[in-house]
């Protein structure tokens, strides 16, 4: 009887110190920067600005600007959550190719983008580089894009704004779903410090959206992007694509991808509300 309570007892401090271990590595985990694989400056053949902003908390915001030959509108991009603007810009930058500008963004721990890092202050950090875009373009022209990562800022920057369009590429209903698939023995919704509630916050988007997502996603499912596209369809002009064998890696190799891509942002998708 007193071995099996030691055990027993073995087990609990063990349980606490895998729930402590996930605590206090969460952010390592959610939040991949890799600041010396991406510290060398990128290089596109397209104009650019780099842009910086002083938070209310001091924090330092960095991000780039990217600018058209000829602009009818601004792309704000939310990148995936590895490698700083150093690998994005150069990976996105073809977007300039629809006549848009484009915006990439850097979170706070990534590149130049300095501060202590809460989801609130995520989302804060967003309204300073639309209204830097307002600057230069009307709201009806502004298109906000997230990837991975990136869709749980994006989607709570489209429903506090009015954007004219969303672009969602392999999008999850919240952390807190991956999060508990992930890590089923953990008592995640006690623990875990961000949240991304987009399935809560998706039906309030009042623009018209574009989901892509492919079928093979290992890091965030298909039926998670699935379920986000319906909690936010309604009476939304809105569409999912649905990538066949697509990865969470290969979307932008989808010859799918970039026709419904230059489709809605040139206002000329056939929508499907069912």
């Amino acid at each position: 009887m007193q071995i099996a309570l030691y055990v027993l007892i073995a087990l609990f401090l063990i349980y606490i110190g895998v729930c402590a271990v996930y605590f206090f590595s969460q952010e390592k985990l959610i939040f991949c920067p890799e600041d010396e694989k991406y510290s060398q400056p990128f290089s596109v053949e397209f104009p650019t600005t780099h842009i910086f902003f002083t938070a209310d908390d001091g924090a330092i915001l960095h991000g780039v600007h990217i600018a058209a030959a000829k602009s009818k509108g601004i792309i704000i991009y939310f990148h995936g959550n590895t490698g700083n603007i150093n690998r994005w810009v150069p990976a996105i930058a073809e977007l300039v190719k629809f006549q848009y500008d484009l915006i990439v963004i850097d979170y706070r721990g990534y590149g130049k983008t300095v501060g202590k890092r809460t989801e609130k202050k995520l989302y804060s950090d967003s309204f300073y580089f639309y209204d830097y875009a307002k600057k230069y373009f009307d709201e009806s022209n502004i298109v906000i894009y997230g990837r991975s990562l990136g869709t749980g800022m994006a989607v709570d920057l489209a429903m506090n704004t009015n954007p004219s369009r969303l672009i969602l590429e392999s999008p999850f209903s919240s952390m807190l779903e991956i999060a508990n698939k992930k890590l089923p023995i953990v008592p995640v919704s006690m623990l875990l410090k961000f949240h991304f509630r987009s399935d809560l916050k998706i039906s309030k988007v009042k623009c018209p959206i574009l989901l892509f997502h492919g079928t093979k996603d290992d890091v965030v499912s298909y039926e998670s992007g699935k379920n986000l596209f319906h909690l936010g369809n309604g009476n939304k002009k809105s569409l999912m694509v649905t990538l066949q064998g697509g990865t969470h890696r290969n979307i932008g190799t989808y010859k799918e991808y970039w026709s419904n891509l230059e489709l809605f942002l040139n206002e000329l998708m056939i929508y499907d509300s069912k």
